[in-house]
């Protein structure tokens, strides 16, 4: 498999403080935040929380999809907390790591799949070669994309594999082909 990188971080650290106290924590589309979401009572900032030390703050939750606009909206120092899948965090190292004020720190794990991955295919699909030269549909950068690239590079380390650049729409047809 090619080496794969990501686009350079746009901008540069400019850390904002919080306004009225207001933590921001960037999630994606995923069923597993439902717990928050419902526990802030929505996406804008009114439930107060409390710190550990006693002090109030609030939350607003920011739905960013894409996980290069939201490493690029914490370098910037738009964000607070960030998402990340652990299979993007050493991706979104080799960005970060060049400026120490944005240095992720991983205070918790939210969910694991322990062996859950999965990929939905037609019938006529029985093995990882016959997946070659199809379209796979696909989130970039997305534990799905991580799980089909291995899985290709895993069945031939001969192959080379690539993904094509996202459309513009919430979906990318990222597929792994040859």
């Amino acid at each position: 498999m090619a080496a794969s990188r990501l686009p350079e971080v746009k901008g540069i650290s400019s850390y904002k403080p919080m306004a009225d106290r207001t933590v921001r924590f960037a999630i994606n589309v995923w069923a597993g935040w439902s717990p928050i979401i419902y526990a802030n009572n929505g996406f804008r900032p009114g439930k107060v929380w409390k710190t550990p030390g006693g002090k109030d703050f609030k939350l607003e939750l920011v739905l960013i999809d894409d996980p290069i606009s939201m490493r690029d909206a914490y370098a910037a120092g738009n964000l607070h907390i960030g998402w990340a899948t652990l299979d993007m965090l050493p991706l979104f190292l080799e960005g970060l790591r060049k400026d120490t004020r944005v240095m992720p720190r991983v205070y918790q794990q939210v969910d694991w799949s322990n062996g859950g991955d999965g990929i939905v295919v037609r019938d006529t699909i029985k093995t990882m070669a016959d997946v070659r030269r199809k379209t796979i549909v696909l989130a970039q950068n997305s534990p799905s994309h991580y799980f089909v690239c291995s899985r290709r590079k895993s069945t031939s380390s001969s192959r080379r594999t690539r993904s094509r650049p996202p459309p513009r729409s919430t979906q990318t047809n990222g597929s792994p082909a040859s």
